[in-house]
């Protein structure tokens, strides 16, 4: 299978301090030889900026997450992509506007522009996003072909 991390999930993986942490991580070891994970550049970005503008982080979880920007394949950003994000930002969009009104949803789509770029390269990809966004199974309500997975979640057996 193959997995998509949102940039959140790639902190919580390099955060030892983050309480999801030790879940992720776990998750994370959980995968199989079969399994592969990957980044959107979209999240290479975010994160560059999050270490361009923190102040005080300490120097070992700033090499960690810049080792884990290596460490992981990035999946390309396409023509095809991009068709997937205008239908599916179509389809969320009319999925919201009983729920917010105009002005609102526009700052909300435009607040959450990475994520749906991030959610249609995984339906481009057929990847299953790793994220505990909200946002992300609010997609998956609009397009049900959007798997998504939550690592932050300590399963039970």
């Amino acid at each position: 299978m193959l997995y998509l991390l949102d940039t959140c999930i790639l902190s919580y993986l390099e955060d030892p301090e983050s309480e999801f942490n030790s879940a992720t991580l776990a998750a994370l070891e959980a995968l199989t030889d079969d399994d592969d994970v990957c980044l959107s550049i979209l999240s290479v970005y975010e994160l560059e900026y999050g270490l361009e503008k923190a102040t005080g982080l300490a120097s070992e979880i700033e090499a960690a997450k810049r080792q884990a920007l290596e460490s992981y394949r990035l999946l390309p950003l396409s023509r095809r992509g991009a068709r997937i994000f205008a239908e599916l930002k179509s389809r969320y969009r009319r999925s919201q506007e009983r729920r917010m009104a105009a002005k609102e949803l526009t700052k909300h789509l435009s607040r959450h522009s990475v994520d749906l770029i991030i959610a249609s390269s995984a339906l481009e990809y057929d990847a299953t996003v790793v994220s505990n966004d909200r946002i992300f199974s609010r997609l998956r309500d609009a397009w049900s072909e959007l798997s998504v997975a939550d690592w932050t979640v300590t399963k039970r057996t």
